[in-house]
């Protein structure tokens, strides 16, 4: 039934095509006005409210955010913004990769925290006069990495004594330093093994490790892709991916969304409601929660073949100009829609 129903839309979607194409190209070329907003520049807004720093215990401060209730989780890199609303549940420590599974099925979060620099504890008013009040973690210098904001439904006294539990004794300006940034794309030299490469590529246990592998080599993630061969990835345009997603989302089919920057790993499995082009963004969501994707930041989109759980995954990826991954989509592994993943992933045109 399943099918039967992907191959009306596969039809229905090649009649579309075009249309959408160019509604596509034509978001992409406009100027958008988020572009701070993404670029890592929080550090900037801070200075405008009120900002009391934390200190750098962030397990600690891990273990104690179930006290906060139901909050707005938010985790960006350029090129993406992941938000859900959840209560943070089963923080498990180093051993387990920092993880924290939120308490809604199919969420998790995954922290690097040696990456976690700064902490502040903010409240922000607007010209209403309403106070917000969250909880936001950055990198060395100054790149967001992670958000913690209280909704209506927050026990605002625990979020008061997990401040003053976690508040350093002084209030100094952190100590940014945008001026750091990492190389763009690492320098590439002759004496690399791409054998080699692509042994340990087959070697992989997880499907996360792929970013821990190219570090390792001394190579950008879209190095890696570019390396590996037409086996294990092959490069598709950016614009057949958006239909595929939009044909996702009508016929129901479950997949795996998973956002990733320095700091933090987030991650939302299940069905998508709703997908949507809007003011130069790809928006896919749900009731609680969603993944906004900045079409002007994405620079190629690749279907990844990588090992895991002793199994094969074909994934989605999309990059950046400067060799970042900004979002991976993945499938699951039950059969039946497996199988569906698999005919959506093959008739995808290519880029020579």
């Amino acid at each position: 039934m399943q099918t039967d129903r992907l191959t009306r839309f596969n039809m229905q979607a090649e009649k579309n095509f075009a249309k959408k194409a160019t509604e596509y190209h034509s978001l992409r070329k406009e100027k958008y006005s988020t572009g701070a907003s993404i670029s890592g520049r929080h550090h900037e807004d801070i200075r405008r409210c009120h900002a009391e720093r934390l200190l750098g215990n962030w397990e600690a401060l891990l273990f104690d955010l179930g006290s906060l209730g139901t909050v707005e989780v938010e985790t960006r890199n350029r090129g993406a913004v992941f938000q859900f609303t959840g209560c943070y549940d089963q923080f498990l420590p180093e051993t387990s990769r920092n993880r924290c599974r939120p308490t809604r099925s199919g969420r998790s979060l995954r922290f690097f925290l040696g990456n976690w620099r700064h902490g502040l504890a903010l409240q922000e008013s607007d010209q209403t006069g309403s106070t917000r009040s969250s909880l936001r973690f950055f990198d060395f210098q100054g790149t967001l990495v992670h958000a913690i904001s209280l909704t209506r439904e927050s026990d605002c006294e625990s979020f008061k004594a997990l401040v003053r539990k976690l508040a350093a004794a002084k209030n100094p300006e952190p100590g940014f330093n945008p001026g750091l940034r990492r190389p763009k794309q690492p320098a590439f030299h002759q004496a690399f093994d791409v054998n080699e490469f692509r042994n340990r590529w087959l070697a992989l246990t997880d499907r996360h490790d792929q970013s821990g592998l190219t570090k390792q080599v001394g190579i950008s993630e879209l190095q890696g892709l570019r390396l590996i061969g037409d086996t294990w990835a092959i490069e598709v345009p950016v614009i057949a991916i958006v239909e595929r997603l939009h044909i996702l989302v009508q016929i129901q089919l479950p997949f795996r969304l998973a956002l990733a920057n320095a700091g933090t790993l987030q991650i939302r499995s299940g069905k998508t409601a709703r997908v949507a082009l809007q003011n130069g963004q790809l928006n896919l969501s749900g009731d609680d929660w969603c993944l906004s994707i900045t079409l002007s930041e994405i620079d190629s989109a690749w279907v990844v073949t990588k090992p895991a759980a002793g199994r094969l995954e074909n994934s989605i990826e999309l990059y950046n100009r400067d060799g970042e991954a900004i979002t991976r989509i993945q499938g699951t592994s039950e059969p039946l829609e497996n199988g569906v993943w698999q005919d959506l992933l093959g008739t995808l045109p290519t880029i020579a």
